[in-house]
């Protein structure tokens, strides 16, 4: 049965449903999931990461814009990013866009995190891309376009070494938080949900550049930007690391890790204490999106992954939900 291209959801034929459709367009009408054009016809600039292999470094990125319900290629001021097959040689490269439209869905639908609206789109020829629209373009600034600033601007980190966005703790993202957010409590709430979504979900390369402030215009200040670059990428990189930081700082490990010798919902929950978020909150949260086991699996029976990597996948998830599900 043919699904939605955006949310997954059933349809009795191949497109949208109207209110992911209306999302993706801005309220302009038609949208189209299959486009003009060839991942050849992008004339894409490969990224080279001389340190560490990153998802995000390997991926090619475009700009378009929606014209009469057309998706044009544009060369800046787009309205979204699209995202092709990587030109990389990468294992299951051809599930890379399937991989991150799932993950964001997973994030918006079962963990209620917050993503600009995304769709997986096919090129002229049949291959898949993601799609997304961009977040930072509704802005009453001179060039129509919001500040943003990852977390490693905002910290001033340095860049001299290889695997300087590796280095550190989801700890101390606090602080960036607490330096750029007025609604301290509210961003940094957000961003621990986040982390725990990225454990959940295998994404082991969820560094200092994947999470961002982004300017508030309506009001004064920055607050965490909507969710990006999500991605299971242990599905690409098997052997990386379970988290791309230390939980603690100081490459701190709890009781609970060199006893069992992976992290636990108890070691999530004690980022959350030296957060000085509410505990009794932070913990009733995790439990729900832990209980959404059932959505989770037909969000990733219904998406584009090949059907290896589906049951991967799920597995996958299956054992960080066990993982997190240990409370003490």
């Amino acid at each position: 049965m043919p699904v939605c291209h955006a949310s997954l959801q059933e349809m009795s034929q191949e497109g949208y449903a109207p209110r992911y459709r209306q999302e993706l367009a801005g309220g302009r009408g038609s949208f189209p999931y299959r486009l003009d054009f060839r991942r050849s016809d992008l004339q894409l600039v490969r990224v080279q990461d001389s340190g560490r292999m990153s998802i995000s470094g390997v991926q090619d990125k475009v700009q378009l814009r929606l014209e009469k319900g057309r998706l044009e290629l544009t060369e800046s001021g787009g309205e979204f990013l699209l995202k092709p097959i990587p030109s990389t040689p990468l294992l299951h490269v051809q599930d890379v866009p399937a991989n991150e439209h799932l993950c964001m869905q997973l994030a918006r639908q079962v963990f209620g995190i917050e993503t600009p609206p995304n769709a997986l789109v096919l090129l002229a020829d049949g291959e898949p891309a993601y799609l997304v629209r961009r977040y930072d373009r509704a802005a009453p600034t001179s060039d129509g376009k919001l500040h943003q600033e990852d977390l490693a601007q905002v910290m001033g980190r340095s860049t001299d070494s290889p695997n300087w966005k590796y280095q550190g703790s989801y700890e101390e993202m606090a602080v960036a938080i607490r330096l750029s957010c007025p609604a301290v409590l509210v961003s940094l709430e957000r961003l621990w949900q986040r982390i725990v979504f990225c454990f959940a979900i295998s994404n082991g390369d969820a560094h200092w550049k994947n999470f961002s402030v982004l300017e508030d215009p309506t009001a004064s200040g920055y607050q965490l930007a909507p969710a990006y670059d999500l991605l299971a990428t242990s599905i690409h990189f098997p052997t990386e690391s379970p988290l791309a930081l230390d939980l603690f700082q100081g490459g701190e490990l709890s009781a609970s890790f060199d006893a069992l010798g992976y992290w636990t919902g108890t070691d999530f929950l004690e980022l959350a204490r030296r957060w000085s978020l509410p505990m009794e909150r932070s913990r009733r949260w995790l439990e729900s999106r832990l209980q959404r086991l059932s959505e989770a699996h037909e969000l990733i029976g219904r998406s584009f992954l090949s059907e290896a990597n589906r049951q991967a996948f799920w597995t996958r998830y299956q054992d960080r939900v066990r993982a997190l599900g240990q409370i003490g």
